[in-house]
């Protein structure tokens, strides 16, 4: 797709925002699971719905840059893992620490 006649922008752009709307559907399936299994949630409210939203939009939009990033450098493969460590240890994938 990026050897076609468009720029790599547009590209990028229909191949993953799709992409990024995988996991934005994954809220409602939750909200639906919660529906099903009767777990009480009671802090749902306008602003987690906001922050969803947003949450979304950040991670689309550095999946963007870290994309064009791949695109512009020949050894992506290698480059990939120092982006993606640091990312998921600052986002506390792994759980909290302990104190």
């Amino acid at each position: 797709m990026l050897n076609s006649g468009l720029s790599s922008v547009k590209v990028l752009i229909s191949v993953l925002s799709p992409a990024a709307l995988y996991g934005l559907i994954s809220f409602p399936i939750a909200g639906l699971e919660v529906k099903i299994l009767n777990i009480p949630v009671d802090y749902f409210d306008l602003q987690l719905l906001i922050g969803i939203i947003l949450f979304w939009f950040a991670s689309t939009v550095l999946s963007y840059f870290i994309s064009l990033l791949f695109i512009l450098s020949r050894n992506a493969l290698e480059y990939e893992e120092l982006i993606l460590l640091p990312i998921l240890l600052l986002s506390n994938q792994f759980g909290y620490l302990a104190h």
